[in-house]
């Protein structure tokens, strides 16, 4: 039993983080949208910082906070996010490959979409969808993303009386933001609002579904 429930939970994890990877990859990084976390950072420094890739980015921050998260938070917790911290920035590396315009006819290249200004708004949407599933399948599996949460959880040790869920809030808050600055596009920020809320709640969907069947 022992067996097959680990079995069960890896699978979840692996699933979770290559939704995760798929939603962020197709729809979330080509349209620049900046909803918190990891990708959000690597967006804001890609378009600040151009020789390096966002995919690049995304590897080499979610290592350094995979690192930070095992030296001070410890090995119970490094041990929860190793998985996804291997498989999402190949996973982000590998779907980023279909939004090519030469893959399958340009199938998930939205940004050159002939519907315009409604591709951004069903990438932010879409991509709010699938990142909320891949995260809470992850959550499901006991597994966690990581990312910028490894700050949250760090500045909880080193202010006792601080709340984890407010520390996320305002860390994605002010990556939003700084977007906004550096981007200088409203719309784009709105819709990355709305994104992260589209996420939120179906990340406590899908965690909540089973205490209520």
């Amino acid at each position: 039993m022992k067996a097959l429930t680990l079995f069960k939970n890896i699978s979840l994890i692996i699933l979770g983080t290559l939704i995760l990877a798929f939603g962020t990859a197709v729809f979330i990084i080509p349209m620049n949208i900046v909803t918190g976390g990891v990708s959000s950072i690597a967006i804001i420094l890609g378009a600040t910082l151009p020789i390096l890739s966002v995919d690049l980015l995304i590897t080499l921050i979610t290592w350094v906070l995979f690192l930070v998260g095992l030296i001070i938070l410890g090995k119970d917790f490094a041990l929860k996010t190793l998985l996804s911290s291997v498989v999402y920035p190949a996973a982000i590396s590998l779907f980023l490959r279909l939004c090519d315009p030469s893959v399958m006819n340009g199938f998930f290249y939205l940004k050159g979409s002939p519907h315009g200004e409604l591709a951004l708004i069903v990438a932010a949407m879409a991509g709010g969808v699938f990142v909320g599933t891949g995260c809470a399948l992850t959550f499901l599996g006991g597994g966690s993303t990581g990312g910028t949460d490894i700050i949250a959880f760090t500045l909880c040790k080193i202010f006792k009386n601080a709340k984890s869920a407010v520390l996320i809030f305002i860390i994605d808050a002010l990556t939003i933001v700084l977007g906004m600055l550096v981007f200088g596009d409203l719309v784009i920020s709105m819709l990355g609002i709305l994104s992260a809320f589209i996420g939120a709640i179906v990340i406590d969907k899908i965690l909540l579904y089973p205490k209520s069947t």
